[in-house]
């Protein structure tokens, strides 16, 4: 299984090809039913790899050695030093580590791997800005969050198939459509910074960002009167949740919270306590 997944990284990458080893080789029957009812996308050949990555037990750092290089042509395998290194160090045989030898190839065309079509992958490749010293906090803060919420989705997508009651799959629907959201949402603001230099800004991390702005320039009377309408509203919303823990406003209350709770922080520690 391992070499048969590998040989694909290195000289396919096709997602006819990528769907028939996950109907070869995976056992969740929610990933198969879903490459089925779902037209071909850029998503959904990512969702393919990272299944064939951990199948093959392959490492990111493993795989990006692989999928960062063009497919390999007819023939020219056994030329490519930089592949032959990669396999040698991942590949299996019954005798032990595998060699360029063992590997049957095919004739495919040379095509390069769309990051794009990867979850979560090697994002400072792919935003190359993120590097430099002038780009904006906010999107750096939003690479870790885009990560989390990568993670959540995940996790929540795979849970999905594993409900049995109707809370379950009301739970797990709603945070992976959230999370799924959130993780676009994210790439969006990325995908528009390098396009055109400048932030986009429709993420609510802006707002927020601008919000404790604006704190920072409040003299001290200010900032204590702050704190004692943020320690109310933090009260307040607390009170509401508890009380009201189904509510359609539920969502919204606990951001709210969270906002306050985190404008709190910046308070105190502008007012050294």
């Amino acid at each position: 299984m391992k070499n048969k997944i590998l040989n694909y990284f290195i000289k396919d990458r096709s997602y006819r090809s990528g769907v028939a080893l996950i109907n070869e080789f995976s056992t969740k029957g929610h990933l198969k039913w879903q490459l089925i009812a779902l037209p071909e996308s850029d998503f959904m050949t990512g969702v393919i790899y990272d299944e064939l990555r951990e199948l093959a037990g392959l490492t990111y750092d493993q795989f990006s050695m692989m999928v960062l290089r063009p497919v390999v042509k007819s023939g020219l395998l056994s030329q490519d030093k930089s592949h032959q290194k990669d396999l040698e160090s991942v590949m299996e045989t019954d005798k032990g580590p595998a060699t360029t030898e063992d590997i049957c190839v095919k004739d495919i065309p040379v095509t390069f791997v769309d990051l794009n079509s990867m979850p979560v992958f090697r994002l400072r490749l792919e935003f190359p800005f993120l590097n430099s010293p002038s780009c904006p906090n906010e999107l750096k803060i939003l690479v870790a969050d885009m990560i989390t919420a990568h993670d959540a989705y995940k996790k929540h997508h795979a849970s999905l198939f594993l409900a049995h009651t109707i809370e379950e799959i009301f739970h797990h629907s709603k945070a992976t459509v959230e999370k799924y959201l959130e993780n676009r949402s994210i790439w969006d603001e990325l995908d528009y910074y390098k396009d055109h230099g400048v932030v986009l800004g429709k993420h609510p991390i802006f707002r927020f960002m601008n919000r404790i702005k604006q704190i920072r320039e409040m003299n001290t009377g200010s900032l204590l009167l702050l704190r004692d309408h943020l320690l109310w509203n933090i009260k307040y919303q607390k009170r509401k949740l508890k009380k009201e823990p189904g509510n359609t406003m539920t969502k919204e209350r606990s951001q709210k919270m969270q906002d306050y709770q985190k404008e709190l922080i910046e308070v105190k520690r502008l007012l050294n306590l």
